[in-house]
């Protein structure tokens, strides 16, 4: 495995969402025929990242499966029968009757449609499809000629399974984490009675979220179920051994880190675009002020806590800065051991990196002791990691 995968996977997973994402535009002329019949759209496909995005509601329901939106978890599901489809908002996978498919670009919300990788829903369900110069034509098939069809009576999405079956199930499944730079596996299992559903071990930790396997940080990175056993009798998921290869491939580590690096460098786009403007709209102020609160010591003391959010590419390694100490009735401090009532501090030594927000605290003491507010907050100097400083004019 990759070993970059582990260090790089949930730093850019953490960082994804702290922008808006940028609306796709309708793509002109793309339309899309299931067995010969056009589908409708509210919302037209649009493309994204080369994938061709259409609204998932119009599209699975077309394609013959049901459509449901679980609210609570911003996740779709797809189902019919044995075979279900399951596709988070924002994520970089989908998942194929549990097993993991990744995603040429997350399933995103437009126009109020939900949006989803055409290619996702028709390759889950084994059909074919023709591009035609922007014309979709696809063609369903039996749902069995899926290569994700499991062939077991489960409905399997990537939290749980439900037995279709007449019989209490003993479901024995494959959980992969990437570990050490190595991928490792954790085999479990557990029994569904008829018509109810069984939650995975780890069913809430979503892909690329960590997880503790044997007192050691992982990362998950997919799931397989593997058999299930009734009465004595064991039948395999006809889909397993092909899911257990591609999990320990490093071809699908490599599309792991390919999406991820493109999601960073378009997040990277958009954090530089959002800095640019509100660095111009702060006066060209290196920090900007995001609050402020007054808390106590253990003496009764109070302290100043400045929320401050960097707004230059570089890193901040100090800053200087001051503000004025009013009381709780609105009036300046007045002190004996200071003349005026303004505050000036220093934050050192810190490390503020490109676009990320710190909450720093100086201790008011005896002088200031009577301050409930802090007004006129103001950056006054900057020092960056590269040696050079911001001064205030």
């Amino acid at each position: 495995m990759k070993a970059r995968l582990l260090t790089m996977m949930l730093v850019i997973c953490l960082t994804m969402g702290v922008l808006p994402n940028l609306a796709g535009a309708a793509t002109p002329g793309i339309a899309v025929f299931v067995n010969g019949t056009k589908i409708v759209y509210k919302q037209a496909p649009v493309t994204r990242n080369g994938t061709t995005m259409v609204a998932a509601k119009e599209t699975i329901e077309a394609l013959g499966l049901a459509f449901s939106w679980d609210s609570g978890n911003k996740r779709i599901i797809a189902a019919r029968d044995d075979v279900a489809l399951s596709i988070t908002l924002g994520e970089p996978v989908g998942y194929m009757n549990g097993v993991v498919s990744v995603l040429g670009a997350p399933a995103a919300e437009i126009n109020g449609r939900v949006m989803v990788p055409l290619r996702f829903l028709t390759d889950g369900l084994g059909a074919s499809i023709v591009n035609k110069n922007g014309t979709y034509l696809i063609q369903t098939a039996n749902l069995d000629k899926s290569a994700y069809y499991s062939g077991l009576p489960l409905q399997i999405t990537d939290t749980t399974v439900k037995n279709l079956g007449t019989e209490t199930l003993k479901v024995s499944y494959v959980e992969y984490f990437g570990q050490n730079g190595e991928v490792r596996t954790l085999e479990s299992e557990m029994s569904v009675a008829p018509g109810q559903k069984g939650a995975f071990a780890h069913a809430a930790t979503r892909m690329l979220g960590s997880a503790t396997i044997d007192y050691a940080d992982s990362t998950y990175i997919g799931r397989a179920v593997k058999q299930v056993a009734a009465a004595g009798q064991v039948t395999p998921s006809r889909s397993y051994q092909a899911a257990n290869r591609m999990y320990t491939s490093d071809a699908y580590v490599d599309k792991l880190l390919d999406y991820l690096e493109l999601q960073q460098r378009q997040y990277d786009r958009q954090l530089d675009a959002y800095l640019k403007k509100e660095l111009a709209a702060n006066k060209n102020i290196p920090l900007r002020i995001d609050g402020s609160s007054i808390s106590y010591d253990v003496l009764g003391y109070p302290e100043a806590n400045i929320k401050v959010l960097n707004l230059t590419s570089k890193t901040i390694i100090a800053f200087d800065l001051s503000f004025s100490c009013y009381d709780v009735y609105g009036s300046p401090i007045e002190t004996y051991y200071s003349s005026g009532n303004r505050f000036q501090g220093q934050a050192t030594p810190i490390t503020l990196e490109k676009g990320y927000t710190g909450t720093y605290s100086w201790d008011l003491g005896i002088v200031f002791s009577n301050t409930a507010k802090l007004v006129n907050i103001r950056i006054d100097k900057v020092a960056f990691s590269d040696g050079t400083v911001w001064k205030r004019k």
